[in-house]
């Protein structure tokens, strides 16, 4: 259950790439990979993040952990804005797991060495304490204490997520940035990974962002739900508000997308986006271009985030 106050808190954040158009091409762009969130996340809760490939999801989670900074805004954690070099002590307070168990473990280290990393960089105990602390990570995470002394190309994908998550314990941060953690995973072994995750943070009490792109896997972890779409937000509300009643007509789409065992079901649900939409201005609805119920007028303007009801925010002329 999430405590009262927010853990952390972005404030119009933006985060922008200049781009060149080819290689013999002078010419610059510019790609705003956010542009202008602003959100809370409260102590104990999960939000989940979500929206189609190259919307900004990770670039925002990679903003929250302070690997990158922002162009613009202010990231503020504990009340307190986040500095461009945030303190050693800050590491330890906000961990991350990547998407890609086979590339996040270095393959040169052993299990044990990978999930205490973190201990010896901060000075965290003796040698013996470390090691004790790493086996009891592994057996936190569903593995065994032998498994420390192997190495990365010895598990399976499941397993390797395990130790992952194990790694990102291991200085008991309280917010943890689960980007995409179970999208390279089969189906089955998704629910064991999500089901661990669930029972870690009524466990230690942690506070998540869970990015995907799949609304069905947030389903079952969000306590809210951010839909984002070209750096930007389109609507934010509760987990019961986004299944129930979605109000922006990307979301719709969205949950449109979600597989249906009924065929003719899923036919009848089925949103028709537009395709090869043009980019739009910086000032425009970022989906006006694409959106299937667009009117005169919404390529005009980029409508604000507004409250329709209790903590149901939607960024839409006429949600």
């Amino acid at each position: 259950m999430a405590e009262a106050g927010p853990l952390v808190e972005l404030l119009d954040v933006r985060k922008h790439y200049a781009v060149r158009g080819g290689l013999f091409e002078g010419r610059a762009g510019l790609v705003r990979a956010v542009d202008g969130v602003s959100l809370s996340i409260a102590r104990g809760e999960t939000l989940g993040l979500v929206g189609e490939s190259g919307c900004g999801k990770s670039t925002l989670g990679r903003l929250l952990v302070a690997l990158e900074p922002p162009s613009a805004g202010e990231v503020r954690f504990h009340g307190r804005p986040l500095p461009a070099r945030p303190p050693k002590s800050f590491r330890r307070q906000v961990q991350m797991i990547f998407q890609d168990p086979y590339s996040s473990l270095n393959p040169r280290k052993s299990v044990g060495a990978i999930v205490g990393e973190g201990l010896a960089i901060h000075g965290v105990g003796s040698r013996a304490g470390q090691r004790e602390r790493v086996l009891e990570l592994l057996g936190l995470v569903g593995l065994r204490p032998e498994h420390a002394r192997r190495y990365p190309h010895e598990f399976s994908g499941g397993q390797r997520q395990r130790v992952a998550i194990a790694r990102s314990l291991a200085l008991n941060p309280e917010l943890v940035v689960c980007d995409e953690p179970v999208s390279a995973l089969d189906v089955s072994i998704q629910a064991q990974v999500l089901n661990l995750l669930y029972d870690l943070q009524q466990r230690l009490g942690l506070t998540y962002l869970f990015i995907s792109h799949d609304l069905a896997v947030v389903s079952t972890l969000a306590d809210r739900v951010a839909v984002m779409y070209r750096g930007r937000l389109v609507e934010l509300a509760p987990r019961e508000a986004i299944y129930g009643s979605p109000r922006h007509p990307y979301t719709r789409a969205l949950m449109a997308a979600v597989p249906i065992p009924d065929p003719e079901a899923a036919a009848r649900k089925r949103a028709h986006l537009k395709d090869n939409a043009p980019v739009p201005a910086a000032e425009a609805c970022p989906f006006a271009p694409r959106c299937p119920e667009a009117e005169p007028g919404c390529e005009d303007e980029s409508p604000a985030l507004s409250e329709i009801a209790p903590g149901h925010f939607v960024a839409c002329r006429k949600p």
